[in-house]
């Protein structure tokens, strides 16, 4: 894969960001269904860090006998 800038712009495509797959094309230097496939790859392996780091935080607060609190019960303004 070419160009860190191209990687940045996956992820921030992942958390939100309204970047097309042209622009990120460009910077990888490859054809569309690359890209697609490499956001795909993408994708997965942060939403597999991410259900990771949730169970880690889930035993280290009950743990520490917070285990009444849950993503339901608390509400973040």
């Amino acid at each position: 894969m070419h160009g860190k800038r191209g990687a940045y712009k996956l992820l921030l495509c992942y958390f939100g960001a309204n970047i097309g797959y042209r622009a990120i094309r460009y910077d990888l230097k490859c054809r569309d269904e690359t890209v697609i496939e490499v956001r795909r790859k993408v994708y997965d392996t942060l939403d597999l860090i991410g259900h990771r780091a949730r169970g880690e935080m889930a035993r280290e607060v009950e743990g520490h006998g917070l285990s009444a609190l849950t993503s339901e019960s608390v509400t973040v303004n």
